[in-house]
C-alpha cells in the first residue's frame, strides 16, 4: 500500500475498514530526505557507537513487550510524500530518508543521533488488526525493543503519552538526524472515512534510549 491521503492499493472487503497508512505529507520535503540537519549515511552520523541496523542479510525485528507485538522491521522509502508502508499489516516500516527502498539510507538508523520514523499499520480489510493496532494504550515507561539486523538490540521507553494529530499537523522535528537518539511510532487514528478510504489522523509514540 502506498500512502498520501488518498492513494490506496486495493480496497478491501470486511467490518475492518482498508487503512490508510501514516500520511507524512506534511512534513516531508519533495525530496524524500529529513527535513531537519544535513542528511548523511547512518554509518557516518553515528555517534553513539550502538545502534540496531535495519539493513542487512539477517531480518530486523521490533518488540513491544505491554501490547505482545513483535514484528519484522523492514526499510521503506517515500513516493512523493508518502511512506511506502510494508503491505503485510504486521510489518513494520523503518523510513530510511529516501525515495527509493534500494537507496543507501540517510535518515537514522534507531539509536543513532536524530529520530528513527517506524511506521505500521492500524489494521487492513482481510488482514485483520496491525501490528500498530493498540498503540494508543502506550503510556510513559512501556519498553520497546528493536534488534537489528547488526544483532544489536537497543531498548527504548515511551516518553510520553501517545499524540492524536491531525495529518496536516505532524511536528516538523518528526523527521530529524540531529540531536539525542529518539524513535518515532506512527500509525493512523480519529475517525475514519468511508468516502476517501483514510482515517483522519495520526498517533504518534515517541521513544528515548533506556538508560
Amino acid at each position: 500500500m502506498i500512502v498520501g491521503g488518498a492513494i490506496l492499493l486495493g480496497s478491501g472487503t470486511g467490518d475492518i475498514p482498508p487503512q490508510a497508512a501514516p500520511d507524512i505529507s506534511a512534513v516531508v520535503p519533495h525530496s524524500g530526505m529529513p527535513s531537519t540537519g544535513t542528511a548523511a549515511a547512518p554509518e557516518t552520523v553515528s555517534r553513539s557507537g550502538r545502534y540496531s541496523s535495519i539493513t542487512g542479510a539477517a531480518s530486523a525485528r521490533l518488540t513491544i513487550r505491554a501490547l505482545d507485538v513483535d514484528a519484522p522491521l523492514v526499510p521503506v522509502a517515500a513516493t512523493g510524500n508518502s511512506l511506502d508502508i510494508p503491505r503485510d499489516v504486521h510489518t513494520v516500516g523503518w523510513y530510511i530518508g529516501t525515495t527509493r527502498a534500494s537507496d543507501h539510507p540517510t535518515a537514522p538508523a534507531p539509536g543513532q543521533p536524530g529520530v528513527a520514523v517506524l511506521a505500521g499499520h492500524v489494521n487492513w480489510a482481510g488482514q485483520g488488526p496491525g501490528a500498530f493496532h493498540d498503540l494508543r494504550a502506550l503510556r510513559p515507561g512501556d519498553v520497546i525493543d528493536i534488534r537489528g539486523a547488526n544483532k544489536t538490540t537497543t531498548h527504548w521507553t515511551v516518553s510520553e503519552a501517545p499524540l492524536d494529530l491531525r495529518k496536516n499537523q505532524l511536528p516538523s522535528n518528526l523527521f530529524s538526524n540531529v540531536g539525542p537518539p529518539r524513535i518515532a511510532l506512527v500509525t493512523c487514528g480519529g475517525p475514519y472515512d468511508s468516502r476517501t478510504g483514510n482515517y483522519r489522523d495520526n498517533v504518534i509514540v515517541w521513544g528515548q534510549l533506556a538508560s
